[in-house]
């Protein structure tokens, strides 16, 4: 899901250290990949790393989520709201609707999360926007500017996607750029160059973060 929250110029004397609060209530940021590639000087904002797609999902269902202020590292997606929703609510997904076949719901339900039982993860999560690519399987984490290249990080050692892998990690990279791809191209996803969007440009006023 993206990250919608504040983010401010890194100031060693309003970011907080671990276990801190911010200084100065007003001056919040994202404690997130963002955060930490901004105080190391790598300030990137991309939609594809852990600052923009990367949240936690709070929630609260008395009688179902009995372990007050809980907390579980088991990954969930948006793609899993839906099947969620209709797991609580004990109907089954449709084969058919209106004499058509439905597309394959690529989410799992999160219910098993919700009342503290382990879920079996999903094979990947796959992300693709304007050209920008992605792709997580396991701990691992693959990500890509438009028209940059692959990069390579695990996200069990590197959280902060500073040590870029893919030099070192050939195989592994082959191995997730084809899974993206075929994905790709399993759903139809256009090259966002081929499209007429891709050549707009920024207004002068426009200032990338």
């Amino acid at each position: 899901m993206a990250d919608h929250s504040m983010t401010a110029t890194a100031d060693e004397r309003v970011l907080p250290r671990p276990g801190q609060q911010p200084a100065r209530p007003s001056f919040w940021l994202s404690v997130t990949a963002l955060w930490l590639r901004e105080v190391r000087g790598f300030y990137r904002q991309r939609a594809r790393v852990l600052a923009g797609i990367a949240t936690p999902l709070i929630c609260n269902w008395p009688g179902v989520i009995k372990q007050s202020g809980a907390i579980t590292d088991q990954v969930g997606h948006i793609i899993d709201l839906f099947p969620t929703i209709m797991d609580a609510a004990g109907v089954k997904y449709p084969k058919m609707y209106d004499g058509k076949k439905t597309p394959i719901l690529p989410g799992k339900s999160l219910l098993p999360i919700f009342k503290g039982k382990e879920r079996a993860g999903h094979e990947f999560l796959f992300w693709e926007h304007v050209g920008n690519k992605a792709l997580r399987q396991g701990d691992w984490k693959l990500v890509a500017e438009h028209q940059g290249d692959w990069e390579l990080y695990n996200l069990k050692t590197d959280r902060s996607e500073l040590e870029n892998l893919a030099d070192q990690k050939p195989k592994k990279l082959k191995s997730l750029v084809s899974t993206w791809q075929t994905y790709a191209d399993s759903i139809g996803v256009v090259d966002w160059s081929s499209l007429p969007q891709s050549k707009s440009k920024p207004s002068a006023d426009y200032r990338r973060k």
